[in-house]
């Protein structure tokens, strides 16, 4: 936009001839042979909708008064919205838009949207096979801050996928386990029977430790030993449980 103003820029009529418009248009009051221009009739809405012109208060709380007045637009209008619109403006006297934020394309399949081409999907019946949740979830993840971003029903399948058997399948195991109160488990080396609770007194363990390579020529020996460790009550946490031996 910066190098189509520093080009230079001149008036532009508000008018097309009707054979050049093909007859679509607003007629222009007293000259049967042109018709408004489809872009003044359309940008104008923003504030004509807003009682412009008629005294409504919704035009001073809503723009005059705005402390914001944005657009968001697709690339493909950039130029209308923002050196047309503006030259209106400052011709009728009137606030200037705060700012202009513009998005890319999406396309469906490859194929750009448009009023020709028709609807190729329905939003409500999309919504209601994936669920808002699976679209939400998509457009986190494939739609790219800059960048067209293309819609495929088969992408917003894996997605939903992604999103109920992964993320949402590990959240929900993660709560499960951080609901749960904190417990261990000890071993008795007296008996193989008992029951878990509280420890109260002294508990064992069992220290599984890794013995010294054997020398060469010996006999094999276990990679691993065990020896019983007796802990007493003030080595172990408050909030920890124990197998009990029970006699």
């Amino acid at each position: 936009m910066l190098g189509f103003i520093r080009g230079g820029l001149e008036d532009f009529s508000v008018s097309r001839s009707r054979q050049r418009a093909r007859g679509w248009g607003i007629p222009v009051p007293g000259d049967p042979s042109q018709v408004v221009y489809v872009w003044f009739d359309a940008l104008a809405n923003y504030i004509s909708a807003l009682d412009y012109g008629t005294g409504g208060e919704r035009y001073r709380a809503w723009w005059e008064r705005s402390d914001e007045r944005a657009h968001v637009i697709g690339k493909g209008i950039v130029r209308f919205h923002a050196v047309y619109w503006p030259a209106i403006l400052l011709s009728a006297g009137e606030t200037l838009p705060t700012a202009i934020f513009v998005h890319d394309y999406l396309t469906v399949e490859g194929q750009k949207l448009s009023k020709s081409a028709g609807p190729t999907h329905d939003p409500a019946e999309i919504a209601d096979r994936f669920g808002t949740e699976a679209l939400r979830w998509w457009f986190l993840r494939d739609v790219p801050r800059t960048g067209d971003a293309d819609f495929r029903k088969e992408l917003l399948a894996g997605r939903a996928n992604e999103l109920a058997g992964g993320l949402g399948n590990l959240i929900n195991r993660t709560i499960t386990l951080a609901r749960r109160p904190a417990r261990s488990t000890e071993l008795s080396p007296t008996s193989t029977s008992g029951r878990l609770r509280p420890c109260s007194g002294a508990s064992w363990t069992r220290q599984i430790a890794l013995s010294p390579p054997p020398d060469p020529g010996s006999s094999p020996r276990p990679r691993r030993k065990a020896d019983w460790t007796r802990r007493t009550p003030s080595m172990r946490s408050s909030t920890r449980s124990c197998w009990h031996a029970t006699s």
